[in-house]
């Protein structure tokens, strides 16, 4: 994490980049990689495994194994569903209207405080020094 590019923003505080490496208890590994200085704010996913890929590109999905490659389209805004659900589900307190649990938000909040750690320290954190799993 650091502050490289975007320090001539008054008052700013936050890494403009940011990597994470990471090991699942099953032994996979992972990478997460961040930052706000494109001014086409793109962003995706990618899950590899063997002879295959799922590309999730910020609104498209696309698939890829030995055989082919197909792509998924949205018919409608996710991102502006899916806030709308999540206000909603606040709102009236009923946390089934979402499809992720705030639980969920709980798991994700403590791997960003890990990381945060990770980073201070310099050192790998278990993730179970901030959540029970």
């Amino acid at each position: 994490m650091n502050l490289l590019v975007s320090k001539d923003i008054p008052h700013i505080d936050i890494p403009d980049v940011t990597s994470v490496n990471f090991t699942l208890r099953n032994g996979a590994i992972g990478q997460l990689g961040c930052s706000f200085i494109q001014p086409d704010h793109r962003m995706g996913l990618e899950i590899l495994g063997k002879n295959f890929r799922v590309a999730f590109n910020g609104s498209n999905i696309t698939i890829t194994d030995e055989f082919s490659t197909t792509t998924y389209r949205p018919k409608l805004n996710y991102y502006e569903a899916q806030d709308r659900a999540f206000i909603e589900a606040i709102a009236a307190n009923q946390p089934e209207l979402i499809l992720s649990s705030y639980e969920n938000g709980v798991q994700t909040l403590a791997a960003t405080l890990a990381a945060n750690d990770s980073h201070e320290n310099g050192e790998p954190i278990s993730l179970s020094n901030y959540y029970s799993l």
